[in-house]
């Protein structure tokens, strides 16, 4: 699943999981491949999974916890398995940021192993259904596993206007101009929205005088004026140019 930075896949995700994983039918896992050296941050879902997955990590301490365990979801599984049951269980795992905490050169790889995890499940674990979601906003990492037709990828956007507008409201901006300026000029991202109420107290120009210096002005700068001119045109342009896909 690849989406952009701010539309709030990882509160969607979060969500789904918190909704199911009590259920008695569901098994679910959640890791947060950027969380680093926190267990309890890094991994979320069933209580046993979070009790195998301190278990693993215990021996590597100041080590990566994140991308170990999203290594090693293969051997977690197994672990988990020889003390619940999972037969007739839907099983469900996400790993965000999958692409910042491998890297792009081992994502082929990661999607294939993914898959054979998925297979497994179905075959020695018996579950009902899997399903296994790898989150990414790197433009590039799409275009690596989507040459396969064991991935799916499935494209994640901002909010759309009306709901957009809902959320701009409940954070009491001053006028309806405002709104509809907020909705242009983020095209619907709620993070950005919420930074701009937030973080800037609602100033726009402040907030794009801001964004400016920090996120475009060096890169502008770098770049010649004609491959600013065919960045602007047509943003699908920026897979020439992979040095500004890094985080």
């Amino acid at each position: 699943m690849n989406r952009p930075e701010g539309c709030g896949k990882t509160r969607l995700l979060k969500e789904y999981v918190s909704r199911v994983r009590n259920r008695e039918d569901y098994l679910t896992i959640y890791i947060d491949a950027l969380a680093q050296l926190d267990v309890r941050r890094t991994i979320f879902g069933h209580d046993e999974v979070i009790k195998v997955a301190l278990g693993m990590v215990s021996n590597f301490l100041g080590s990566s916890v994140s991308k170990l365990l999203s290594l090693a979801l293969s051997r977690l599984i197994s672990e988990v398995a020889k003390r619940i049951i999972f037969k007739d269980r839907h099983l469900v795992i996400v790993v965000d940021d999958v692409t910042r905490a491998l890297g792009l050169e081992g994502i082929d790889i990661y999607v294939k192993n993914l898959l054979n995890l998925l297979e497994e499940s179905l075959s020695t674990y018996e579950v009902s259904t899997a399903l296994i979601i790898a989150m990414t906003s790197e433009g590039l990492s799409k275009d690596l596993p989507s040459r396969h037709t064991h991935a799916s990828l499935v494209m994640m956007w901002n909010l759309l206007e009306k709901p957009f507008s809902e959320l701009a409201y409940q954070l009491s901006p001053p006028n309806n101009e405002i709104v509809e300026h907020a909705w242009y000029l983020t095209n619907g991202n709620p993070r950005m929205l919420i930074e701009l109420a937030s973080g800037f107290n609602r100033d726009l120009a402040t907030w794009l005088k801001s964004n400016y210096e920090s996120k475009i002005k060096g890169t502008t700068t770098a770049l010649s004026k004609e491959v600013i001119e065919e960045i602007t045109n047509d943003l699908d342009t920026l897979i020439n140019y992979p040095e500004l896909a890094k985080p």
